[in-house]
């Protein structure tokens, strides 16, 4: 057994193990939530993540291990990457590529974690190997590959579709047209429309919803806010770190790496333009950190900078996983890492009342996920999640409860024809409220 497969082998047990005791975040129980309302597709995102956790629920009586699906499907993708890599880069290289991803930020620690990104990073990196051996094969069993890893990732996250233009410039300015064997393009095409079938038949079902959605909401348009820019053009620095932007910027790389730089580089000036149109998410960018380490990797001459990054990083790692179990830093309770503790308080509240409404998908989600029972948010007047389009999203008794962040207005919601009988405190930043049917909304026994 070499190496590289002995870290990766412990990087993998380590995670599973991990993964066993972190309470599931808010983002992770909305879409367990899914699976016990399965479709086709969904307004914020495409289903394959749900598809993993419903592969996960036999194991749900483990403590957390329901994400353990997802966390094997994330650790795989680092097998691709070094098959992908195998042919440019030495073992030394290989392995510091591979302990560089595992303690980085968003491929690495992330990869605990299970969102949409993960499906995606998985099959974006298979499309990549499938890209590079069709070129260098002509086999058309690759081609049929490629469409069909592509659709598979359309059915994880939209943003796959920037593997498209990312593979184009780099075949423009590499001059690598000759090398695509074009009479297989059409399978292709083909293999991608029939496994993105799901995402486009649920759309065409429920007018696009989902493809406007999400084009309103990364490429929203009208005026620019600097903020968006900055904070998206800083927070890549630190999470992809200076030290591996540095020696990814160092030198152009040699023609049989030169792919790297494309599919390295343009999702994040992709998405550094897409800061100047709305609000864009660090994460969206993810696909871009293993090429950009890889480049780091294949440029230090020394190591030095590898050694410190390593090191940094891994001791972020060990820290962040440690206060992820035992809770021991005296952090803020109301920071990221904890935000899976807020709604705490409303369990026993929420078990006893019925029906009883949230008032954020997050704090539906969670409770729900605690009591294994559906709790729903509130219908909002303007829908924008999964629950504004469940019928149990409204209320239909003439009695119902609502717990509500003190910042937010009851007026948001969809409530005709109820009035508030009474409202009190639960926590310091939940109230909860006692809906009636006005008079005149009661029907007569």
């Amino acid at each position: 057994m070499n190496i590289l497969l002995k870290i990766w082998l412990l990087a993998l047990v380590i995670k599973l193990l991990l993964t066993t005791f972190i309470p599931l975040y808010d983002d992770e129980v909305y879409y367990w939530v899914w699976t016990r309302h399965l479709q086709l597709s969904y307004l914020d995102h495409p289903p394959f993540v749900a598809w993993l956790f419903l592969l996960g629920t036999p194991l749900e009586p483990l403590f957390h291990a329901v994400r353990w699906p997802s966390v094997l499907l994330g650790h795989v993708t680092f097998l691709i990457w070094l098959k992908i890599l195998r042919p440019i880069m030495s073992e030394r290289q290989l392995c510091w590529w591979l302990c560089l991803s595992l303690t980085s930020p968003f491929f690495g620690m992330g990869s605990l974690i299970a969102t949409p990104d993960i499906p995606m990073m998985f099959f974006w990196s298979l499309s990549l190997l499938a890209m590079l051996k069709a070129m260098e094969t002509g086999d058309p069993r690759w081609y049929g590959a490629l469409g069909c890893f592509l659709g598979l990732g359309f059915c994880s996250k939209y943003v796959i579709v920037l593997f498209v233009p990312a593979a184009l410039i780099w075949l423009v300015f590499s001059r690598r047209f000759k090398a695509v064997h074009w009479r297989w393009l059409p399978l292709t095409l083909a293999a991608g429309f029939l496994f993105s079938l799901p995402v486009l038949y649920w759309n065409y079902q429920n007018d696009f919803v989902s493809f406007r959605y999400q084009l309103t909401h990364g490429l929203a348009g009208g005026s620019w806010n600097p903020d968006w820019t900055l904070e998206y053009f800083f927070s890549q620095i630190g999470i992809i770190f200076p030290t591996i932007l540095f020696l990814a910027l160092s030198r152009w790389p040699s023609r049989a790496a030169d792919y790297l730089t494309y599919f390295g580089w343009f999702p994040l000036l992709f998405f550094l333009w897409s800061s100047t149109q709305a609000h864009v998410e660090a994460n969206w960018s993810t696909m871009a950190h293993p090429p950009i380490i890889a480049l780091a990797v294949l440029n230090a001459r020394k190591e030095t900078l590898l050694k410190f990054t390593f090191g940094f990083w891994l001791v972020s790692v060990i820290v962040a996983s440690s206060e992820l179990v035992f809770n021991w830093l005296p952090l803020p309770k109301k920071d990221k890492i904890h935000e899976h503790e807020e709604y705490n308080d409303l369990v026993d509240v929420a078990s006893k009342l019925h029906p009883i409404y949230a008032s954020r998908n997050q704090m539906a989600a969670q409770l729900t996920y605690k009591l294994k029972k559906d709790i729903y948010k509130l219908r909002f007047k303007k829908p924008h999640d999964f629950y504004d389009y469940r019928a149990e999203s409204l209320p239909k008794e003439d009695r119902f409860y609502l717990l509500l962040h003190k910042k937010r207005s009851i007026s948001a919601f969809h409530t005709p024809g109820y009035t508030v009988v009474s409202k009190t405190p639960v926590t310091d930043e939940i109230v909860l409220y006692e809906m009636r049917k006005s008079p005149q909304e009661t029907t007569s026994p």
